[in-house]
């Protein structure tokens, strides 16, 4: 449920991977970026909105890390992992096809209906 409440796009999905994979790495955003080929402010951002998964290290720069919330969510982020790895455009389909049906829906409430 966490990751699916924070993971909205496949960019979040590539910090969370990274993040996982060096679970004792404290990464700051600058580090991140260079490795996800992104730029810092998207990866603070994509740190703020991964939520819990993702302790912050105060400090200047501040740093993160990959956030073992419970064994539970573990398990669901490393079986996530796993499944981009071997079924990624299933994935990708996954999380790009909610906000379409949620806009759809909001559209969906304005139609005019024939009596």
């Amino acid at each position: 449920r966490v990751a699916r409440r924070s993971i909205r796009s496949a960019s979040h999905i590539e910090a969370l991977m990274c993040l996982r994979q060096d679970s004792d790495r404290a990464w700051t955003a600058q580090e991140l970026a260079r490795e996800l080929r992104t730029n810092a402010s998207m990866v603070e951002n994509q740190m703020r909105e991964l939520g819990e998964l993702v302790a912050t290290i105060g400090g200047t720069p501040a740093r993160y890390r990959y956030n073992k919330v419970s064994e539970e969510t573990d398990s669901n982020v490393i079986a996530l992992i796993d499944h981009v790895r071997t079924h990624s455009r299933a994935v990708l389909d996954a999380i790009y096809a909610n906000p379409i049906d949620t806009i759809r829906s909001f559209a969906d409430a304005f139609k005019i209906k024939k009596d």
